[in-house]
């Protein structure tokens, strides 16, 4: 049997690695959101120097997935977070692997503020403008890679974003609305799209196609490159961007410049733990909590998010009042007791309230509206901010 430092003999002798950044590594926290082709042979990286990795991905193995992700027919119907941390774990038995079956869009916004370094390995648009969201908010640089997803192409992309530094550009630099909207469209079937309300949400991004060497590619980029962030050696990574044409042998390097039009604030939040977790915190106590800092006139501002607090039944006129997020209600709170569909009234849609807007439900938790651990709500005065953790 190997013993530890036989094990590592050979990275402990790299000059600019060694045993000593060996250890620092291991005192540090991956997120990998996305473990198919790229976030699978990305993660695989991290865990052979020993860093903690956290698997972030909402779907589960396919028999398609087999060709291209490196999952086994017996992986077949597991989470792909699950059978990612059992493929990943015999590689490095001392590395901690933590797997979560979630859409990033549904964690809370604050569950991976534990985290070093983000390395996005989506496949959507909307997806990575949600880990952009997260990660400028908790001030945690992060790495995206992307592949051609047409299988036309063998066409790439690795771009690095640190919001902590003031000029860095962020995934939204380069959109204005149009293009935003257009984006949300095309992600969410189109305008004109007949999915129902409680299906707005769900993104219907093609898959990608890919061969696991191009994702292979990408992935060994974003290693190299997360290493050097979680290293403190990352000078001249944040804000670049590379796009590799493997059909023309064509290696190119781009630099991110922050556009101050940007749709995005770029604010980083220094949270502010509330002290109760969603099970415990009621939206009475959470602005009687602002209240004690900023004085009356109080709202809170909920972050990508909506809570619904008025359905209307378009035939017969009835009413309901889930008063819980959009994201949460389903196909059996649509249905009317007269056979017809329940849709949102536009005045019971809230992304922000005060204590009179949000009556009906102050005496609820935030759990019973639906708000996952760890999210953060924004209380306001209008004059000054104050971001709260829910956890």
């Amino acid at each position: 049997m190997h013993t530890t430092d036989t094990r590592d003999a050979r990275l402990a002798t790299l000059p600019w690695l060694g045993p000593v950044r060996l250890a620092e590594l291991r005192r540090k926290t991956v997120a990998v959101l996305g473990v198919g082709n790229i976030g699978g042979q990305a993660a695989q990286h991290f865990v052979m120097v020993g860093t903690k990795v956290v698997l972030v991905d909402r779907d589960v193995v396919e028999t398609v997935n087999l060709g291209t992700q490196a999952f086994t027919e017996d992986d077949i119907g597991l989470p792909k977070a699950e059978a990612r941390a059992r493929w990943l774990g015999p590689l490095n038995p001392r590395c901690r692997i933590e797997p979560i079956h979630a859409d990033i869009r549904r964690l809370g916004l604050g569950a991976l503020r534990e985290c070093d370094l983000l390395v996005s390995c989506l496949d959507s648009r909307t997806g990575r403008a949600a880990v952009n969201g997260v990660a400028t908010r908790l001030g945690i640089p992060w790495i995206d890679g992307a592949l051609d997803g047409a299988g036309r192409a063998v066409f790439a992309r690795v771009a690095a974003y640190d919001p902590r530094g003031s000029d860095g550009g962020c995934y939204m630099c380069p959109h204005d609305a149009a293009s935003v909207l257009k984006v949300f469209e095309a992600e969410a079937g189109g305008p004109g799209c007949s999915s129902r309300w409680w299906g707005m949400r769900k993104e219907v991004s093609p898959p990608t196609v890919a061969v696991s060497a191009l994702g292979g590619a990408i992935a060994s980029i974003q290693a190299i490159w997360g290493l050097r962030f979680l290293l403190g050696a990352a000078h001249g990574v944040g804000g670049t961007e590379v796009y590799l044409d493997l059909d023309r042998n064509a290696f190119s390097v781009h630099q991110l410049k922050r556009n101050p039009r940007c749709l995005f604030d770029h604010r980083v939040y220094d949270l502010i733990r509330l002290g109760s977790d969603v099970h415990q915190a009621t939206i009475e106590y959470t602005f009687a909590m602002a209240e004690k800092s900023l004085g009356e006139g109080v709202t809170l501002r909920l972050l990508n998010r909506t809570i619904v607090t008025r359905l209307v039944c378009f035939r017969c006129g009835a009413e309901a009042k889930p008063c819980r997020l959009l994201e949460t209600l389903d196909a059996d709170d649509a249905v009317c007791h007269c056979g017809g569909e329940l849709a949102p009234s536009p005045s019971g849609l809230l992304e922000k309230f005060d204590r009179t807007q949000s009556a009906e439900f102050l005496s609820r938790t935030w759990a019973q509206t639906g708000m996952p651990d760890a999210d953060v709500v924004v209380a306001s005065n209008g004059s000054r901010e104050l971001p709260f953790l829910i956890a």
